[in-house]
């Protein structure tokens, strides 16, 4: 059976067009950069706390917001996305650099300083996948899209886990140097192989353009995306690696099996979306967002078990199975109500909109850890959970 599966995944990606696949790869390739999973750790190998981390975060969300819009308007206007895919690339190898002689709070602030800056040219991604993955073909571009990051994330991230847990210090440096000469490739690759797109206008629409209102059901589905990512911000990352690292103790290697096993999921996931969504249809994202409502609930209730990290590991592997299938879902009815012609405004507008939200929440989820090191996960379980209705509300204009 899985190398019929594995037979019938290759023809769909060779079906894609060339353009699409070169995308798909160039994502596949980005995830050598797998070693940004430990820098949380390699913070708290410095002595830094929960709460510096939380406001650390806070700090880079405030400085991201406000250029995002800006700049998505310049791609609907005449900015190619591949050149500030470029840019992202190059100052990536910077930001890599200027970790490596990072120590102290204030070398980090002027850390995320410069990774806000990255993060306001990240916004020529979605548009890119608008201009570059087939209309007609979504379901396969993002089944892709999942696939090989994920396959490149379970080889990845066991093989830095394996290496880091005998000198961790020692060879995070070394991993750093090897990320920004990463970088630098991919830049080159970028060059080589990612075609400059342009907005689709045709005349109809250049004569719409003044007066052109967004379908409702994209509104929905903007709206549950923004709620699916607070959900996320209210526990971030560094929540659990506090969790993991600081309190129960878990070594290195064990911590990157999570991430790794992770990975093996979320490609085993886009595997299987054909058969599950022939089976379910739209329907498949409730059972998603269920899924994804109840990990947080594991997690929390590990800490009352002598299994916690065998819990912990069970509830990740949960969410790293349903998250491929919900998001391809939802990329495919996203990009399918996006006009071509305002591509980069939209995208820019809701890049924007989520960073502006979720600017307080990484400050918040570090002072809810006083009250226990994973409160953060109540609320995130209940945010999921709330947005059912909203995709009801996305889903029922499209059927």
């Amino acid at each position: 059976m899985l190398p019929i599966r594995c037979e019938i995944m290759l023809r769909d990606f060779f079906d894609l067009p060339e353009g699409a696949r070169k995308l798909i790869m160039y994502y596949a390739i980005s995830m050598f950069d797998s070693v940004g999973f430990f820098v949380v750790f390699y913070m708290f190998a410095l002595g830094f706390t929960v709460i510096t981390i939380g406001a650390l975060y806070s700090y880079l969300l405030i400085l991201t917001a406000v250029l995002e819009f800006v700049l998505g308007r310049l791609i609907d206007i005449k900015l190619p996305p591949k050149y500030l895919m470029i840019i992202v690339e190059v100052l990536g190898s910077i930001y890599w650099l200027m970790l490596y002689y990072a120590k102290t709070l204030l070398d980090f602030v002027i850390l995320y300083s410069f990774s806000a800056i990255i993060g306001i040219f990240m916004v020529a991604y979605r548009p890119i996948e608008r201009d570059l993955y087939p209309q007609d073909r979504l379901d396969v571009a993002y089944k892709h899209h999942m696939f090989w990051p994920y396959f490149a994330q379970f080889v990845l991230v066991l093989i830095y886990g394996y290496i880091l847990q005998y000198d961790f210090l020692g060879v995070f440096k070394a991993l750093m140097v090897f990320a920004a000469a990463m970088c630098v490739l991919r830049a080159l690759y970028i060059m080589l192989y990612i075609p400059k797109t342009k907005p689709i206008i045709r005349k109809n629409e250049e004569q719409a353009m003044g007066k052109q209102s967004l379908p409702r059901s994209l509104l929905w589905i903007m709206s549950a995306e923004i709620l699916m990512v607070v959900a996320f911000d209210i526990a971030p990352t560094f929540i659990l690696a506090n969790y993991l690292f600081n309190i129960m103790k878990v070594d290195i290697f064990r911590i990157s099996l999570i991430y790794s096993l992770g990975g093996l999921m979320g490609a085993l996931s886009a595997m299987m979306y054909d058969k599950a969504r022939r089976i379910s249809g739209y329907n498949m994202i409730y059972i998603s967002i269920l899924a994804l409502g109840i990990f947080p609930l594991i997690i929390y209730c590990s800490q009352y078990s002598e299994y916690s990290f065998l819990i912990v590991l069970l509830a990740m592997l949960i969410t790293y199975f349903f998250w491929p299938i919900w998001w391809i879902i939802h990329e495919v009815i996203i990009m399918r109500s996006v006009p071509s012609n305002l591509r980069g405004t939209i995208f820019g507008a809701l890049s924007a909109t989520k960073t502006i939200l979720v600017i307080p929440l990484p400050i918040l989820a570090a002072l809810l850890t006083s009250i226990n090191p994973l409160t953060p996960f109540l609320a995130q379980a209940i945010l999921f959970l709330i947005l059912m209705p909203l995709y009801y509300q996305a889903l029922k204009g499209l059927q």
